[in-house]
């Protein structure tokens, strides 16, 4: 009983430890995804990407990929303001 009360205790400290992301931008477009990289880079937001490669092989539209750009939870209302103003 004591080792999962300390587990659950543990588990609860590091959930509040972990860095939570939020999506602020999700473009099909290779120029949109690298503008707002552009932007958040020169600002010094951390961010990450996701590439989620699509398969265009069923359809006439050529997109191969699309970006999904996170940045941290604290930082997402400003990241949103230099990407989209």
């Amino acid at each position: 009983m004591r080792i999962y009360i300390r587990n659950r205790l543990m588990n609860r400290l590091l959930n509040r430890l972990k860095i939570h992301w939020k999506v602020v931008l999700t473009t099909l477009e290779d120029d949109t995804y690298f503008k707002a990289k552009g932007k958040l880079v020169s600002a010094g937001i951390v961010h990450k990407t996701k590439v989620i490669p699509i398969d265009s092989s069923s359809s006439s539209i050529s997109l191969t990929r699309s970006y999904e750009i996170k940045v941290k939870e604290e930082d997402a209302n400003k990241a949103y303001e230099i990407i989209h103003y």
